[in-house]
């Protein structure tokens, strides 16, 4: 820093933080540097376009690519997933294959299957897909989560907002284990919609 008559000039460096990222110096540090600038002519003409620099770099440039994917990450991080039931329609020129897999998938008795499906639940852009079922013996549902951010799976829940109930999702294994209370015994998956939230 250099001493003139009216005190300590700030640095350039010192104008540009207090200007563009204030947070970055003390509370002491902004007070000294803003008494400064109302007395000293010379650095307040320096602030002046030091701010019209960057406005203009601003301007012409933009934001960063590099702050612009960490914003898009922070607020993919924190996003809810809505999940509606999956309707399957098929393409009347598969149908014949579409017969032979369900025959396929069908030929034990359903009394003999420890799970039974319950529903599916598909995001609107189908990135991600819940399937639920249930466990006959255990007397529970059991969630099975595919989606497109397979790795960032910590924290994540899925809530079902008629059944005001939210199911912690395992990281590893992308399952979850529930159970109902007797009141939602007789429930209609078929209308439910419940929502992803990633921590």
């Amino acid at each position: 820093m250099v001493e003139n008559l009216m005190g300590i000039h700030p640095t350039e460096n010192e104008i540009e933080l207090f200007l563009l990222t204030p947070e970055a110096l003390t509370t002491e540090k902004r007070q000294q540097i803003d008494t400064h600038l109302s007395s000293c002519p010379q650095c307040r003409a320096a602030t002046t376009l030091l701010r019209s620099f960057h406005s203009e770099f601003k301007k012409q440039y933009g934001t960063p690519p590099a702050v612009v994917k960490f914003v898009d990450e922070l607020l993919i991080r924190s996003k809810i997933v809505e999940l509606h039931p999956y309707r399957y329609s098929p393409d009347p020129a598969e149908f014949g294959q579409h017969v032979l897999t369900v025959l396929a998938a069908k030929s034990e008795s359903e009394a003999d299957y420890r799970y039974s499906s319950v529903c599916t639940l598909v995001s609107r852009d189908e990135q991600t897909l819940v399937r639920i079922l249930k466990d006959t013996r255990m007397n529970n549902y059991r969630i099975f989560l595919i989606a497109s951010r397979g790795s960032d799976m910590l924290g994540v829940t899925i809530r079902f907002p008629a059944l005001d109930m939210s199911v912690p999702v395992d990281a590893e294994t992308q399952q979850a284990v529930f159970s109902l209370p007797e009141t939602h015994a007789a429930i209609d998956w078929t209308n439910i919609v419940a929502e992803l939230h990633y921590a």
